[in-house]
């Protein structure tokens, strides 16, 4: 009785967020904006008409649609690979608003889905899991429509699925992934390595090539060669600057590096940990889903393009490293899980920051501490504030919106970044150490 309404409780948690993000996005008119941009790339496939180029999209992101974003300055991009606009194609036959409810509920419904299944990996409790998801999956995703908890899903799937020898929930699990290509690269190299037979080849062989298939057929080979050579390292580009970007190249750029030499950088790195994932992974006594995790957390922390949204995909590996070091573990997973940037955007998320720390650790003095924490930095923030600044656009009208608007240096966005990079490198880490491990002892060795 008393576990079902811990459940109850955690779902109602996620409901306050889910209507608090809601809120605040329609308040910035940004309500499923992302999703529009998807939506929108969907229509002009259906159409046989589809182009990398945002401005292709204009005429349909900007007709009005009463309650959501509709876009004025400028379109949003959809630099999806092929295979994932394929949906939004379907979609696109619904009207825009029942389309965006359809999508909006699967959204929720994929985060929640992915921590089901791991509260049956026994990774976390059902309910402190939702908890512990509510502001990235109700506040951060799904007011915009964004994928992060598909990919969620997808790890999930694949770690069930090694953990129980399930190649169907394998490859469904990969192909969920996918729909972030730069986390999901991560989790296919640790499958590789830890494969045992040429089947578990074959399993991510074949996940590409269906991949290629699909994507080739929903956007032509032309604009599938553009997405690959053009499209994703120009919008990479366009965002090496922006504030939302929790990447090395963002750091590097930061400290006056050049943007150009900033990207080769962080592409390097990305490549680097790609091989480091495989290298780790094929450590003798590996489990394959702790390597899944790792994979995914690795490539986050070293990735060329991570949003908050998907910090998401990091919770597995913060799970894993706060079951064997429970004090270390649970900092860094309440810093992933209560993202301050978020809590500062809506004051309304305030409320969460006991509720989640106490649900996390049951210390009444480390939800006090936590709150107290925030405000002192919410305090900073607002005797501080944040620096707007304008630089050079490389390419494009999506990279001239983020010159003008979504740059920002000082000290204060160091100081609200941070957290969600200590909380990311305590769980990558921490998860590289899981690996190979046979008891909680080994990893604090």
């Amino acid at each position: 009785m008393f576990a079902n309404f811990r459940i109850v409780a955690a779902l109602a948690l996620l409901a306050y967020v889910t209507i608090a993000g809601v809120l605040s996005a329609h308040a910035r008119g940004e309500f499923m904006g992302d999703f529009r941009a998807f939506y929108c790339a969907g229509e002009l496939a259906r159409a046989h008409a589809f182009t990398y180029d945002p401005a292709a999209l204009t005429a349909c992101e900007s007709r009005p649609e009463s309650g959501f974003f509709t876009a004025t300055e400028t379109s949003v991009p959809a630099p999806l690979p092929g295979y994932a606009i394929a949906p939004f194609a379907l979609l696109s036959f619904l009207p825009f608003p029942v389309a965006s409810a359809l999508w909006f509920t699967a959204v929720l419904a994929c985060g929640i889905a992915g921590v089901w299944l791991l509260s049956k990996l026994g990774l976390v409790p059902f309910d402190l899991g939702i908890a512990l998801a509510s502001i990235l999956l109700g506040a951060v995703n799904a007011p915009v429509g964004e994928l992060p908890p598909l990919a969620f899903l997808g790890m999930a799937l694949v770690m069930h699925g090694c953990k129980h020898d399930d190649r169907r929930a394998r490859i469904v699990g990969l192909l969920l992934t996918f729909a972030e290509p730069q986390i999901a690269l991560g989790v296919a190299v640790a499958l590789a390595a830890t494969a045992t037979d040429w089947r578990r080849y074959a399993e991510i062989a074949g996940t590409l090539a269906l991949l290629g298939a699909l994507t080739v057929a929903t956007v032509g080979f032309d604009q599938t060669l553009a997405y690959a050579i053009t499209v994703v390292p120009a919008h990479v580009a366009s965002e090496v600057q922006r504030v939302q970007q929790y990447t090395l190249s963002w750091v590097l750029a930061q400290l006056n590096v050049a943007p150009a030499g900033a990207l080769w950088i962080g592409r390097a790195a990305y490549l680097g940990s790609l091989f480091y994932t495989y290298g780790v992974a094929r450590r003798p006594g590996t489990d394959p889903a702790r390597a899944v995790a790792a994979g995914g957390a690795l490539a986050l922390f070293f990735g060329p393009f991570v949003h908050l949204d998907h910090i998401l995909c990091a919770l597995p590996a913060a799970l894993l490293v706060a079951d064997a070091l429970p004090v270390t573990g649970a900092i860094g997973l309440l810093l992933l899980a209560i993202p301050l940037t978020v809590v500062f955007g809506n004051p309304l998320l305030i409320v969460a920051v006991p509720i989640v720390t106490y649900w996390a650790t049951a210390q009444a003095y480390a939800a006090l501490g936590a709150t107290v924490a925030a405000l002192g930095i919410a305090g900073i923030s607002a005797r501080i504030g944040f620096t707007f600044r304008s630089a050079a656009a490389t390419s494009g009208t999506w990279a001239q919106y983020i010159a003008r608007h979504d740059i920002v240096s000082g000290l204060l966005i160091w100081i609200v970044k941070a957290p969600v990079w200590i909380g990311l490198g305590i769980s990558a880490i921490g998860v590289v150490r899981l690996l190979g491990a046979t008891t909680k002892e080994d990893i604090g060795r």
